[in-house]
């Protein structure tokens, strides 16, 4: 219900960048100061994306680096 609430009053690209960001986080063990600067970089290597697209390629790149 919540997700419904939240989706009504921000849009549905809010409650998707919301969750992504969350994502990130987990990944990171809740470190928001290294998710902002890889977000950071990745704007500066490709400007003019929408702030999903850094974090989703920022998740990528971790994914991958992981493996």
């Amino acid at each position: 219900m919540a997700k419904v609430i939240y989706n009504v009053e921000h849009g549905i690209d809010e409650l998707r960048d919301y969750e992504t960001y969350s994502r990130l986080l987990a990944m990171l063990q809740g470190d928001s100061t290294a998710a902002s600067n890889l977000v950071s970089q990745q704007q500066q290597i490709h400007p003019g994306k929408t702030y999903h697209w850094y974090l989703e390629k920022v998740i990528y790149d971790l994914e991958r680096d992981r493996r």
